[in-house]
This record gives structure tokens, C-alpha cells and sequence, in this order.
């Protein structure tokens, strides 16, 4: 089901639109221009969202894992510090760290010039002649698509709701699958990580939020995912982000394949990676 429009709602308001680390709490959204707002906050779990993620064994369910109790909000470099280092942020210490900075925001909010942000899709609105004229441009072209204009929309939104390392493996991806006509999740993973453009973790924590985000999908699960573990019960080897990696073929999903078909109505590299990474949206 994911982080809902209430919990999140609640999470920024909050923690004021700033970051929880306690020698950071800089605010989390920039403006772009007067229509348009860039979120540079990310929603970050304290038990991971998956087991095999920081802080992620855990009996929490997995619809309470992505509640209010469970989430922190972070800027992106303090949210790789607490996840590449588990061992010292855990569970306890967050909780504590988040808990701290809402008290510090209760004493300090009359201080604060706090921005009000809103998180459901119609926050951020776009040209709707532009809208169109994208929309008229696919289904000329590409007979197949079935989504609606409202979706082109949506799904540029939902860029806002991913972090800069994840839009930059978005990006690597749908520029992977044009040139390939397919993707090759594991080649671009591993290439990625050699370059050290990114560390393994970050980029499997980043297949994680696009498949959240309806950006990515991999084939189903099947008996062949299963195996026996030594003392009997059986062990979901899909639940593994890196198995699903190496072992399972991966594809665009809804927005992911509509943000690619964008990128081939403005056919230009540049500014395609600019609205991706940059969140540029001065594109569209």
C-alpha cells in the first residue's frame, strides 16, 4: 500500500518541514519558481521497509512499517548516514532523535518561518495545454499506450517523492532501455557500483522506492523463489531486493514507461535528465 497522503501529511507537518537530525534541521523544500516547489526531504524508515534493509529485521508488519510511528523525516545526506550505518542510528535512536526534534519544533515554532506543503497530486500543477500536447504527441505514436492525461501528471508528481540517488538510477534505467529496447537490471547495478556512481545498498534501496512508486516491476514470484531453510520452514527468497536483481527480469511500469515516452517527446537528453534528476520542471 505504501506511506499514505494522511501519514505523510502528519510527518512533514510535524517535524516542520525540516530535517530530524539534530545538528541539521534545515528545511526540506526549495522554491523553484511561484508555481513550483522542489521537496529535497525524504520520508525514511526506521525499520526498513524491507528485512534485508537497515534496521529491517524486525516483527513489524509491513502495513506498519510505513505508519507514522515508523517513519523520520531526513535530508539525503543524514538519511545515507543513519542507513549505511545501522549499527550506530538504531531503532531506539531514531525514535529518540525524531522525538527530540518535535519537541525542539513545539518550543521553537512561534521562531520559525515554517512553509506550509501539501502532498497530494493536485499540489504541484502543470500547464494543462502542455499536458495535452504530450498526451496528443504518445497516442500518435504509440498506439499502445492506455493511460490518461491525469496520469502524465501523476507521474511527474510522483518524482518529487523519490530521492536524487534514486532519480539518478531512474534515469540510467530508462536511458538503458532505450538504447537496449529491454533492461538489464543487474548490468546497470553492477556497473553503477563498479563506477562507484553509487553503493550497492543505495541502489537496491532505490529499485525498492521505484517499485513503490509504480516505476518499476520485476516478473512474479514462483516456486523456484522458495527454498528450505535447515530447520524446516521455507524462506521467500523474493522478498530479497538483491535476488530480484540478479535472478528476476525487470521492466517499466506505469510511470515509469509514461516518464520514458516523455523523454522521446522532448528529445533532448540534457533536458530529459535535468527534469528527472533535477526536477526541473520548467520542461513541461
Amino acid at each position: 500500500m505504501g506511506i499514505t497522503s494522511k501519514t505523510r501529511k502528519l510527518l512533514w507537518g510535524k517535524s516542520a518541514n525540516r530535517c530530524n537530525y539534530e545538528t541539521c534541521r534545515k528545511p526540506l523544500s526549495l522554491e523553484v519558481d511561484e508555481k513550483h516547489h522542489t521537496i529535497t526531504g525524504e520520508e525514511c524508515h526506521i525499520v526498513a521497509k524491507k528485512v534485508d534493509g537497515p534496521r529491517g529485521k524486525s516483527n513489524l508488519s509491513s502495513k506498519d512499517r510505513d505508519e507514522y510511528d515508523n517513519l523520520i523525516l531526513m535530508c539525503e545526506e543524514h538519511h545515507h548516514i543513519i542507513d549505511d550505518n545501522p549499527e550506530k542510528y538504531t531503532i531506539d535512536i531514531l525514535k529518540d532523535m525524531k522525538k527530540k526534534h518535535e519537541k525542539w519544533i513545539e518550543k521553537n515554532l512561534e521562531k520559525l518561518e515554517i512553509e506550509e506543503i501539501g502532498f497530494d497530486y493536485e499540489d504541484v500543477k502543470f500547464d494543462k495545454d502542455r499536458i495535452k500536447e504530450i498526451y496528443s504527441w504518445i497516442i500518435k505514436n504509440y498506439d499502445w499506450f492506455k493511460y490518461k492525461k491525469k496520469d502524465i501528471e501523476m507521474a511527474l508528481n510522483e518524482l518529487q517523492y523519490l530521492d536524487k540517488d534514486t532519480r539518478k538510477v531512474l534515469y540510467k534505467i530508462i536511458n538503458y532501455y532505450n538504447k537496449k529496447d529491454k533492461i538489464d537490471i543487474k548490468s546497470i547495478m553492477n556497473k553503477l557500483v563498479d563506477d562507484e556512481i553509487i553503493k550497492e545498498q543505495r541502489f537496491l534501496t532505490a529499485i525498492e522506492f521505484l517499485e513503490k512508486h509504480s516505476f518499476l516491476e520485476f516478473d512474479s514470484c514462483d516456486e523456484n523463489d522458495f527454498v528450505i531453510n535447515y530447520d524446516g520452514t521455507l524462506a521467500d527468497l523474493y522478498e530479497n531486493t538483491l535476488y530480484r536483481c540478479n535472478k528476476k527480469e525487470c521492466y517499466l511500469y506505469k510511470n515509469g514507461y509514461i516518464l520514458m515516452l516523455i523523454g522521446k517527446y522532448l528529445s533532448d537528453k540534457k533536458s530529459f535528465k535535468r527534469l528527472i534528476e533535477g526536477l526541473e520542471f520548467g520542461y513541461i
